[in-house]
């Protein structure tokens, strides 16, 4: 472990824990998430940038964002980033950011107010992004995610859910890939597993998870592609207990 992972609180010594999605598992996430043109993929714990990097390569998507904590990571993937661009491997715009996982839900809070015309609202350290002639994809309109979160803490695995959860934070928000099990808690539900291949495991078990109320939400919110592999088996398809049904589709019954 690094000096700057180890002078850190407990939760983030855990999490700073090395490990990474490699090439195969990149794919193996791919064909599970199939993200099209308006998709922005995002890797909470984004290392060094190669599964963030990779997912770039594969695909023209609106953009792809990695957040990572410790700056000599960050540093890494800025480096790899720049290299990657220079040689035009990039069909998607992609944008580094050093920042803390508990604080999700505020930083759109800031991005949303900075947007505004807010004054001077603080940023998260180390940014960068494959270009400066246009906007950043801002976090918010983040739809699918990953999270290496094998070593991630409780604390900071029900602050990323109650974030990636709150529809008012995260509108286009579709699923989580999450290598950890999500301790208990009422903003995602989950809707089935996938194995990926890790730099620690050839078969990692990788937990899939919505927001308990994607029903309510509109079709173009929707995973379809993901739901259809995990949900559906022979023209049949099953829902989890734990989705929330849209207040319309209850059909009251008569008292006896």
């Amino acid at each position: 472990m690094s000096a700057e992972a180890a002078a850190l609180g407990e939760v983030y010594r855990r999490a700073a824990t090395d490990g990474e999605l490699l090439e195969e598992g990149v794919e193996q996430l791919l064909r599970l998430l199939q993200p099209g043109p308006g998709a922005v993929f995002c890797d909470l714990g984004s290392g060094r940038g190669e599964a963030l990097l990779h997912v770039a390569a594969r695909g023209r998507y609106r953009g792809c964002i990695g957040v990572e904590l410790l700056e000599e990571r960050h540093s890494t993937a800025v480096g790899s980033l720049a290299a990657a661009v220079g040689d035009g491997l990039l069909p998607s715009p992609v944008r580094l950011v050093r920042g803390d996982l508990t604080e999700l839900g505020a930083w759109v809070e800031r991005e949303r107010a900075e947007a505004d015309g807010a004054e001077a609202p603080r940023r998260w350290s180390g940014e960068a992004r494959d270009g400066e002639d246009g906007e950043a994809v801002p976090l918010r309109d983040v739809s699918h995610v990953f999270a290496c979160s094998v070593c991630y803490d409780d604390v900071l695995l029900r602050s990323m859910a109650t974030a990636l959860g709150d529809v008012r934070l995260f509108p286009r928000f579709q699923l989580l890939v999450s290598l950890r099990a999500l301790p208990s808690q009422p903003h995602l539900v989950q809707v089935g597993e996938v194995q990926l291949v890790t730099s620690w495991n050839g078969g990692a078990t990788a937990r899939v998870y919505v927001p308990t109320d994607l029903l309510e939400r509109p079709d173009d919110a929707l995973p379809l592609p993901a739901l259809s592999q995990l949900l559906c088996s022979g023209g049949v398809c099953t829902l989890p207990l734990g989705l929330q049904w849209p207040r319309d589709s209850i059909v009251p019954l008569p008292r006896l």
